[in-house]
C-alpha cells in the first residue's frame, strides 16, 4: 500500500529529515514556549516510528524525531518529553537549559555544543557523543549512558544520579566539583581527569552492574576494581614485568640527571623506570619506606653508588627482602665501605659494575645481568615451590 504524500514541510519526516529545517524550527519554538510541539507531527506519527528502536514499553510509539538535524540551533530552554530522538544531531548548538524527559536518544551527537544547566531525566543515551561540549551544572538522572563519549568536555559541577556509564569515555575532561551518585562505571575510560574535588558515592565497578564491587572514590576506580579477588596478582605481575626502580644520590642536578640517564636506558630494554625522587611523597609514609615499597613491586633495582646519599639506608633493606640489585659505581668512588660486605653476603642478588669513560656500556651490562639473574632465580623458586602451591587452578 502506497504511503500518503503531505505538503513539503513534512517530506521525509519518517527518520530522514531532509530539507525540513523550517519544521524543526517550529518544533523548537513550540518546545521553548512550553506548548505541545507534537502537534506539528500529528499528520505523520505513523505506525513505523519505532521500527529501529528496541522493544521497550517506555519508548514505544514515541513522536518520531529520528535523524533530525538541530545543528547550530538555538535550543535554550527547549523541552522534549517522550520523544524518539535516535541519531539526531545537535552539532554546535546552544542547548543551555535543554530538558529531555523519558526520551530515546541513542546515538545522538552533541559535539561542540553548549549544554550548561541541561537536564536529562530517564533517557536512553547509549552511544551518544558529547565530545568537546560544555556541560556545566548539567544533570543526568536515571539515564543509560553506556559507550557514551565525553572526551575533552567540561563537566564542572555536573551530576550523575542512578546512571549506567559502563564502557563510556570520560578521558581528558574537567570534572571539578562534579557528583557521581549510584553510578555504574565498569570499563569506563578515566585517563587524565582534571579536578580539584570530585564527589562520589556508591560507584559500582562490577561487570554486570549488580553492586558486587563498590567504591566512593571515582579517581581510583580502576585500581579498586583490580584489588578484588585475584586481579591484584595480575597487577603485581604486570608491575614486576615492566618496572625498574632507580636509586642513588639525587640532591643535585648532575646526580639526578645521571639517574635519569640510567632510567632512559630502561626503555630500550622494554621497562618503565621509577626514579623515586621524581614521585610525590606517600601520605603518612617515610621516604625510605616509599623507596622500599616501589622496589618490592619492581622487577629489579639499580643503584648508582658513587656518592653518599639516603640510598645507603635502603641498600640493605631491599637486599634483605630479596630484590635483585645492580650497582653502578664510578672508579675510585663509593658511598661507604660499610656496604661492601653485602657483595659477599648476597652473591645471587647483588653485583657491581664499575665505570670510568664507559658509562653507557656498563649501564647496558647492569641491565643485562639484572634481567638474566631475575629469570634464573625465578626459575629456581618456581621449581622449589611447585609442589607447595596451595592455590587451586
Amino acid at each position: 500500500m502506497a504511503r500518503k504524500k503531505y505538503k513539503k514541510d513534512f517530506v521525509d519526516l519518517r527518520g530522514r529529515w531532509v530539507d525540513n529545517e523550517r519544521l524543526l524550527m517550529k518544533i523548537v519554538a513550540y518546545s521553548i514556549e512550553g506548548s505541545d510541539w507534537t502537534i506539528q507531527l500529528k499528520p505523520l506519527i505513523t505506525e513505523d516510528s519505532y521500527k529501529n528502536v528496541k522493544s521497550n514499553n517506555l519508548y514505544k510509539n514515541l513522536p518520531d524525531l529520528r535523524f533530525a538535524k538541530f545543528d547550530e540551533f538555538d535550543l535554550v530552554g527547549a523541552k522534549f518529553q517522550h520523544a524518539n530522538l535516535q541519531k539526531a544531531t545537535f552539532f554546535r548548538s546552544d542547548s543551555s537549559s535543554i530538558k529531555l524527559t523519558n526520551c530515546f536518544a541513542a546515538d545522538t551527537k552533541w559535539n561542540n555544543s553548549v549544554l550548561d544547566d541541561a537536564v536529562f531525566d530517564n533517557c536512553d543515551l547509549h552511544h551518544s557523543n558529547f565530545s568537546n561540549t560544555q556541560l556545566k551544572r548539567a544533570v543526568f538522572k536515571n539515564c543509560i549512558l553506556t559507550n557514551a563519549y565525553f572526551r575533552n568536555s567540561v563537566l564542572t559541577e555536573t551530576t550523575f544520579i542512578n546512571c549506567d556509564l559502563r564502557h563510556s569515555n570520560l578521558s581528558e575532561i574537567n570534572l571539578n566539583k562534579s557528583n557521581f551518585d549510584n553510578v555504574k562505571l565498569y570499563g569506563t575510560s578515566l585517563w587524565d581527569l582534571k579536578y580539584d574535588t570530585i564527589y562520589a558515592k556508591n560507584i559500582d565497578l562490577s561487570k554486570n552492574g549488580k553492586g558486587e564491587i563498590l567504591t566512593d572514590d571515582i579517581r581510583y576506580a580502576p585500581i579498586v576494581y583490580f584489588l578484588e579477588d585475584d586481579k591484584l596478582v595480575e597487577v603485581i605481575n604486570t608491575l614486576k614485568s615492566n618496572t625498574v626502580v632507580i636509586l642513588g644520590a639525587d640532591s643535585k642536578d648532575d646526580s639526578l640527571s645521571l639517574l635519569e640517564k640510567i632510567g632512559k636506558k630502561a626503555r630500550s630494554f622494554g621497562f618503565t623506570p621509577i626514579i623515586v625522587k621524581n614521585l610525590r611523597e606517600i601520605d603518612g609514609e617515610s621516604f625510605t619506606k616509599k623507596a622500599i615499597m616501589y622496589s618490592l613491586i619492581a622487577k629489579f633495582v639499580i643503584i648508582e653508588n658513587s656518592n653518599p646519599s639516603g640510598h645507603i639506608l635502603e641498600f640493605n633493606k631491599v637486599l634483605d627482602l630479596g630484590c635483585i640489585v645492580g650497582v653502578l659505581q664510578k672508579e675510585n668512588t663509593g658511598s661507604t665501605w660499610l656496604l661492601e660486605e653485602n657483595f659477599l653476603k648476597y652473591p645471587y642478588h647483588l653485583n657491581k659494575f664499575t665505570y670510568s669513560e664507559d658509562l653507557d656500556n656498563q649501564i647496558d651490562n647492569t641491565y643485562k645481568w639484572c634481567i638474566s639473574q631475575y629469570e634464573a632465580i625465578k626459575n629456581k623458586l618456581n621449581e622449589l615451590y611447585k609442589e607447595l602451591n596451595l592455590v587451586k587452578i
